[in-house]
């Protein structure tokens, strides 16, 4: 099996996210955010910005219970899709 990790794509239900929304999946939502953010850098996008290698927030058409907002703590760090 294809390591996902390794190919930038972030599930939320690996993280723990409940995907037919009968529990909070915040902390779910906001720890893969985290690790996108984080995740392998190749190279910059432009000056000071870097390329996170297409990172992919895959919310697996799921319907999550989102208790507080959702953050994105990429300042510096482009093309996540979500």
């Amino acid at each position: 099996m294809k390591d996902l990790k390794k190919s930038h794509v972030y599930l939320v239900t690996s993280y723990g996210a409940d995907p037919t929304g009968n529990s909070d999946s915040t902390e779910a939502l906001l720890a893969a955010i985290a690790d996108a953010a984080k995740g392998p850098s190749e190279g910059f996008l432009m000056k000071d910005i870097k390329d996170l290698g297409g990172a992919q927030i895959n919310l697996e058409g799921g319907k999550y219970i989102i208790s507080q907002p959702l953050k994105l703590p990429l300042a510096r760090a482009g093309n996540l899709m979500v």
